[in-house]
């Protein structure tokens, strides 16, 4: 199948599956979920603390999330297949975080990543103890949310959480099909963005009531 046919027809299943179209659903799935698979074989790969589950179960996951999302009216603006991959690998990233969180979580009694800004670009800091208390993790994890959520963009999305997942600038260039200097210029943007963002948390804050 040619790029332009690819694209169509991706678009045609994602309308109909837009409309609660179960045949549309399932093309979708033989399609990206062998990608998906492998995305989450690849995260897991680094990850062997994390026995409970495996990559067929973030595939499922995260494939279910998709299908609710289109379900709600979500992705409105996503329609060919190198969009909806970029956008797949997002919501993929996050089941599979959700799900080894979850599983620290059960072991410990909280566990969460936060998200932050230093003066080399974007890092992603994991608890310094395992008895992190359950409330306080939860808001780290709320506010690392939160500001993916701010970038408003799903190719944004998917670079920040690559580069928290340890993937150099290289690699998520070749796992995204761009440029290294492409890659640069989006931590840039999402840095920015975060910059913007937390200046006007700490102003908000600081503001006499």
């Amino acid at each position: 199948m040619n790029f332009m046919a690819d694209t169509s027809s991706t678009r045609l299943w994602l309308e109909a599956a837009r409309r609660s179209d179960s045949q549309a659903l399932d093309r979708l799935w033989r399609r990206f979920s062998p990608k998906m698979t492998r995305l989450a074989a690849q995260w897991l790969a680094s990850r062997p603390q994390f026995p409970g589950f495996d990559h067929d179960d973030v595939t499922q996951v995260a494939f279910e999330a998709f299908s609710a999302a289109l379900a709600e009216g979500r992705y409105p603006d996503v329609g060919g297949s190198d969009e909806l991959w970029r956008l797949l690998t997002v919501i993929t990233l996050r089941k599979a975080s959700d799900l080894a969180r979850a599983e620290s979580a059960q072991r410990r009694g909280g566990d969460a990543v936060v998200v932050s800004l230093n003066d080399s670009g974007l890092a992603a800091t994991p608890p310094a103890s395992a008895s992190v208390n359950p409330e306080l993790a939860a808001a780290m994890t709320d506010e690392s949310r939160r500001l993916l959520r701010v970038l408003a963009d799903p190719e944004l999305e998917t670079v920040a959480l690559l580069k928290f997942e340890g993937y150099t600038n290289d690699e998520i260039a070749e796992q995204l099909g761009y440029t290294r200097r492409t890659i640069q210029r989006m931590l840039n943007r999402i840095k920015g963005i975060w910059s913007h963002e937390i200046g006007e948390q700490e102003s908000g804050h600081d503001r006499p009531k």
